[in-house]
Parts: structure tokens; C-alpha cells; sequence
């Protein structure tokens, strides 16, 4: 099976359509295109293929070419990202510093060579994670989310698309966990137009004299002899649905009484590295609470500077990272008080 992933992004109009045409000619059974939500008249109509994109400017800043021979089904459309603030100058964001949602486009097909059925994807995950910390943070967690959706694909899948970073940069270690990276020197000699093959192996190419400032990168694809029959998985938790539930699991738990008085001594902060002395001292732990879901959810380094005991430094550290809002969150820490210090949960 032939595959081709191409960030059609920085090409005019007219080249995108004469890139589209060329690439087309290729016959793969599918071309993952990423920048593309105002090239809807360039993609439309291209002999032999449906083409597969969502309405708007943010899913349909992807979409799929699919030859009509392989038989596409229903289109998927996952969410693996929120539109999320990481600052001025990072590329990827816009102006304002905000990223936009960030989605995979997904159909099941049947190869044309060989009659076996497979799931072709495409994505694109931005901002670079290499331009700050939340920016870093962010491509994180949209990397664990396609592992997660890649993770539960019963068929051979090729999830495709620019990602901004090479394939061993550590924000994509739950991709390398389920799939197989498979790229070739695509963006000033870096390999970051990737191919995430699960249940299958492929070899890559780069394309050269295509008008983007990406190279187009396919993958020949090898299927295996009959489909792989996954094994039973627990269901995928989120990372914001695991800290609700494990906050919620303690609603009613009270502090301990001596003297006819609340006293502040709680089971928490022995149970979060470096906060036993909170309890021990009898200091007020709400934050010392929050960093104890994140430590119970296995995600504590998420939390802006690590863990406290301050209400404050939960502030000054998010607005240091670039990670700070006055817009609420499900899943974010919650920040009280006029000067955002005084209560926190």
C-alpha cells in the first residue's frame, strides 16, 4: 500500500492543484494533506480520488485524498487537542498566541495491490515544541492523545502528517510506544512529515520538486497477511477524566481535629516528594491536595515548576511557563482571590 503525507501549506493556490495532480499520478491509496482549509477548490475533483474534509477552518485544516477504488468508508474525525495559549513567536500559534484544535481525519480502505482493508490517517500537530514550555506541554498532550486513538485502531494504520518534531523528541514517546515512525529529511533536513504505521512496516521517500516548504514523504506500506485481531483493552481514560476522578474519589475526606478544631493535618502531603513537612506543620493543603491528584494520576510533572505547597508560586510558575489564563478549564488548576493566591483547587 502507497501512502503520501504532504503539508500543502506554503505553496499558491495554482501549485497546490498542479502538486495535487502530480502526486495523484503516483496512484497511492491515499494522500494526508495538512494546511489546507483554504484550499478546498484546489483539492476538489481530482480524477480517481474522493477527497475527505471537514467543514471550517479548523477541521478542515486537514484532509484525505482516497482513491475511489479503495473503497473509503464513514470518515472519523477525532479531537486530540484544545485551542490552547503558548505564548507570542511560536511557530505554529497564531498572532494572539493561541493555537487552534487540533484533530485526526481518519477512513477505513481497501488496498488496491492486495485486497487487505487498513485505516489511513492524517494530523497535524503544532505549535513547536521547541519555541517554550507550554508549547512543549502542549504537543505532549496531543501526542498521547493519537497514541491513545492509534492505540484502539483494530485495522493496520497509517497515521501521517507534518508534527512539527523529529520522531525521537520525548513529547512523542507514546507514539513511539504503539507505532512504528517512518519518515525521511522532509523540512530543511529534518524528518518531521512522519508516518505512525501500527500494525504494519513501510519504507519512506522524500519528494523533491514540490512547490510547499515541505517535501511530500511517501511510505510503501507493507500490510500484513491476514488483519491483526487486537487484543481486549481497558477503555482509553483521558488525562483530564483520570484528575476529575480522582479528585472526586476524595470528596468527604476531612482533616484532622484536635481541640474541638480543624487542625490541618491531613493524609496528603506525605504522599507528594518533598511536601511531608506541610502536614507535619499543620499548614493549610489545598495545593498540596492538587499536587496529590497529579501525583496519583501519574502526570505530576505537569504541574508549572513542580510541586508546592503555594497557592502563589502555582501562579507566578504557570504565568513563567506561559501557561497561565484568566479563562477556566476542565482539568486546569483553579486559581481564587482577587490576586489569584488566596484558595486554589
Amino acid at each position: 500500500m502507497k501512502t503520501i503525507t504532504y503539508n500543502a501549506g506554503n505553496a499558491s493556490s495554482a501549485k497546490v492543484r498542479a502538486d495535487i495532480e502530480a502526486l495523484a499520478a503516483l496512484k497511492p491509496v491515499a494522500i494526508g494533506l495538512q494546511e489546507v482549509a483554504d484550499r478546498r477548490a484546489e483539492l476538489a475533483n481530482v480524477p480517481g480520488y474522493r477527497t475527505i474534509q471537514e467543514n471550517g477552518s479548523v477541521k478542515g485544516h486537514v484532509a484525505l485524498l482516497v482513491r475511489e477504488d479503495a473503497k473509503p468508508g464513514d470518515p472519523q474525525l477525532h479531537q486530540i487537542g484544545k485551542r490552547t495559549h503558548v505564548g507570542p513567536d511560536v511557530a505554529g500559534a497564531r498572532t494572539n498566541g493561541w493555537t487552534a484544535a487540533k484533530y485526526i481525519l481518519a477512513v477505513d480502505v481497501t488496498d488496491t495491490d492486495t485486497g487487505k482493508p487498513a485505516t489511513v490517517a492524517t494530523m497535524h500537530l503544532v505549535p513547536s515544541a521547541s519555541h517554550s514550555q507550554a508549547a512543549s506541554a502542549l504537543l505532549k498532550t496531543q501526542a498521547a492523545n493519537a497514541a491513545a486513538w492509534l492505540a484502539e485502531q483494530p485495522l493496520p494504520t497509517d497515521l501521517m502528517g507534518d508534527c512539527n518534531g523529529r520522531a525521537g523528541r520525548h513529547e512523542f514517546a507514546p507514539l513511539r510506544k504503539v507505532a512504528t515512525a517512518v519518515s525521511a529529511p522532509s523540512r530543511k533536513g529534518a524528518a518531521i512529515d512522519i508516518h505512525w504505521l501500527k500494525g504494519c512496516a513501510g519504507k519512506p521517500v522524500a519528494l523533491d520538486g514540490y512547490s510547499s516548504d515541505h517535501k511530500p514523504v511517501v511510505a510503501v506500506i507493507a500490510l500484513p497477511t491476514a488483519a491483526p485481531t487486537p487484543a481486549p483493552k481497558e477503555p482509553v481514560v483521558s488525562t483530564v477524566e483520570k484528575l476529575a476522578s480522582i479528585a472526586e474519589g476524595e470528596v468527604g475526606y476531612h482533616e484532622g481535629r484536635s481541640g474541638g478544631h480543624w487542625n490541618n493535618h491531613e493524609k496528603y502531603a506525605a504522599q507528594v516528594p518533598t511536601l511531608a513537612w506541610v502536614s507535619a506543620g499543620g499548614y493549610p493543603w489545598c495545593a498540596v491536595f492538587v499536587c496529590w491528584v497529579f501525583n496519583k494520576a501519574g502526570v505530576l510533572e505537569l504541574i508549572p515548576g513542580g510541586p508546592t505547597a503555594s497557592v502563589a508560586h502555582f501562579r507566578d510558575a504557570a504565568k513563567a511557563a506561559g501557561r497561565f489564563s484568566e479563562y477556566p478549564a476542565v482539568g486546569a488548576i483553579a486559581l481564587y482571590g482577587t490576586a489569584g493566591d488566596a484558595h486554589t483547587g
